[in-house]
């Protein structure tokens, strides 16, 4: 199974290969009546495009497709001019006729095929004189791109071109300053010679600059130095005035760069006009590659992906997986290009947006500004800052919840009336609430002491007891234990009276 996918593409091609109306003026090509790009192929690539018919010789037949003046022109300033016009510039004959190579035009043509009067843009295949292929399409899929634009050209010229010709100058004055000092240091010699012109002196000590080095002469005359006059030092203002001029041409200064060492007193403000003016000039070149080569290939992107045949695509946009058809786009928005210059004059941007901002939020009571414009301000502070993600930071007013409609003031006053009775009414039960929750707890609480004292009672009724028990226990014991103790004296009195009773009868008796 065979699975066929359509595959956009960008290439880039050198200019020599371009080839455009005389007359036509502006880099934007997609009205020019006739553009063609010329492109080197071999006879396996033409296979693979779908000729089957071309041969070897037929290709090799369109090796000669000449340049176009201004072809020919920017080459002869790359000192390429001696390989314009060759017969093979690039390839080389070799027996195998797949690899034999050739000029395939690719040309959009303006014209009137099908007879209604009004010119239709076409696509031409040729080899030179042979045809391949004519079919219908919507627009030149061709952009071009110079940084300095020429008036009444479609080209233009490229920084190169324009200090070009003042690098070579430069070269120039600097070989003949050096070359003045060369002879400077060392002058050429003069040497005395006979009537034979037989030189006076030795030529190999001539040829010996060593320092101290000695010369064998016979004559005092024979050898004198042929003064060259030391001039090098006029050349330095020139090669300073040179440079001057590549500053001004290209706008791109020592003092803006950080090389000027006479910068150091300068004032900020004048570094700062420096700085402003090369970033001018390169916001300008970045600008045209924008307007007149990124705009157009975008917009061809489109053209293409809008002519049916595309599966949906699903790309991520705002944080949010979005699903879209290129069938059902249109072929054509409008476009509005921005320049982004990385972060050279990202303080400067920031100063501005926050001046606005602050316009912006004193503008808002007096109906002058709304807060969708608040929302762009700090939107383009975020980006400024070098944040992608907005909505991380703020929250656009379009996506936020919808407000409540505003009431007008003598019913927001009754509202509110309304309001301060219902609290006090939900107040009051509360209050009631938290009273009669008290209460509660607080005969929860007496009967709880209650039943607490009646259980202290009880236990205090029954140690009262014990200990009364308890007493009369040791009291009785006490008793007990004292009318044994007085049994027992009164038994002791007793014997003791008997015996002194018996002691005195015995005594009376003797």
């Amino acid at each position: 199974m065979t699975e066929k996918k359509t595959v956009i593409k960008v290439e880039s091609f050198a200019p020599e290969d371009l080839l455009v109306a005389r007359d036509w003026t502006s880099p934007l090509l997609d009205e020019c009546p006739y553009v063609a790009r010329m492109m080197l192929v071999s006879l396996s690539d033409v296979k693979l495009m779908g000729f089957k018919d071309v041969t070897a010789m037929e290709l090799r037949a369109s090796d000669q497709s000449d340049y176009s003046a201004d072809a020919s022109f920017r080459l002869s300033k790359v000192n390429q001019a001696d390989a314009l016009f060759s017969e093979h510039r690039y390839d080389e004959q070799t027996d195998d006729d797949s690899m034999a190579e050739g000029w395939l035009r690719l040309e959009y043509i303006l014209a009137d095929v099908d007879g209604d009067g009004i010119a239709e843009r076409i696509c031409v295949y040729r080899l030179r004189d042979k045809i391949l292929k004519t079919e219908v399409c919507s627009h030149v899929p061709i952009a071009t791109f110079s940084p300095i634009l020429n008036t009444h050209r479609w080209d233009g010229m490229s920084m190169s071109d324009v200090v070009s010709d003042l690098q070579k100058l430069h070269t120039e004055l600097l070989r003949q300053t050096l070359n003045n000092l060369y002879l400077t240091n060392n002058p050429r010699t003069k040497v005395l010679t006979d009537a034979n012109w037989s030189p006076l002196a030795n030529i190999d000590d001539l040829l010996d600059s060593r320092a101290g080095g000695i010369i064998r002469q016979r004559d005092a005359n024979a050898v004198t130095e042929q003064v060259t006059p030391f001039s090098a030092g006029a050349s330095m203002p020139m090669l300073e005035y040179v440079e001057q001029m590549r500053e001004t041409r290209t706008g791109v200064s020592r003092t803006s760069q950080g090389l000027n060492p006479d910068s150091l007193n300068n004032t900020a403000t004048g570094r700062q006009i420096d700085a402003s003016a090369a970033a001018q000039r390169i916001e300008l070149i970045a600008r045209i590659a924008a307007e007149t080569l990124l705009k157009p290939i975008f917009r061809g992107i489109l053209k293409l992906l809008t002519e049916g045949g595309m599966e949906k695509l699903a790309f991520r946009l705002r944080d949010e997986f979005i699903e879209y058809d290129p069938n059902e786009w249109r072929d054509q928005y409008d476009m509005t290009v921005n320049v982004g210059l990385g972060t050279g004059d990202t303080q400067q941007k920031a100063q501005q947006l926050m001046m606005i901002l602050q316009m912006q939020q004193s503008g808002l009571a007096l109906g002058l500004a709304t807060p969708k414009h608040i929302y762009n301000a700090q939107a383009k502070l975020v980006e400024n800052a070098g944040f992608k993600d907005i909505q991380n930071f703020i929250q656009d007013p379009d996506k936020a919840p919808p407000q409540q409609p505003q009431v007008p003031l003598p019913l927001q006053i009754e509202q509110m009336k309304l309001q301060g009775a219902q609290q006090t009414e939900q107040l009051k039960a509360q209050l009631a609430d938290q009273l009669q929750q008290r209460e509660i707890q607080r005969d929860i609480q007496l009967e709880q002491n209650k039943q607490e004292m009646q259980a202290r009672d009880t236990m205090n009724t029954q140690l009262l007891e014990a200990e009364k028990a308890k007493l009369d226990a040791q009291i009785a014991q006490e008793k007990y234990n004292s009318d044994q103790m007085h049994s027992m004296q009164l038994e002791q009195i007793r014997l003791d009276s008997a015996r002194m009773i018996a002691e005195l009868k015995a005594a009376t008796d003797n």
